[in-house]
């Protein structure tokens, strides 16, 4: 039923992203659900959707028998500065996704 697909939890691997909104897709027991991607480092992820108290959905179980997986890849939006000294020194911004969740885990020196 739709208040239970409404409870349902979306996992990328390890990383549960929150369900946005669930859309009755007129058939019965079928439901579409939106979940924007949180963020996570580039790999490739199985997902899996479990319905608490009822189990994992076709094809997305968390036992391995997951038939679904997402890729999110490294993507480098923008660079600033675009240029620096030759000796280095400069503090760099490279802005973008598949770098990971974590400002502390997308730090490099």
């Amino acid at each position: 039923d739709l208040a239970l697909a409404q409870q349902a939890q979306v996992r990328f691997g390890e990383t549960e992203c929150p369900v946005q909104s669930v859309d009755d897709t007129g058939a019965p027991d079928e439901y579409v659900l939106v979940v924007p991607l949180c963020a996570f480092a580039a790999g490739r992820y199985p997902v899996t959707v479990l319905l608490p108290g009822v189990g994992f959905a076709l094809g997305a179980a968390g036992d391995g028998q997951t038939y679904f997986y997402f890729e999110q890849e490294l993507q480098v939006a923008t660079i600033e500065p675009r240029s620096g000294p030759w000796f280095g020194g400069t503090l760099v911004t490279i802005k973008g996704s598949g770098f990971g969740g974590k400002a502390a885990e997308r730090a490099a020196v």
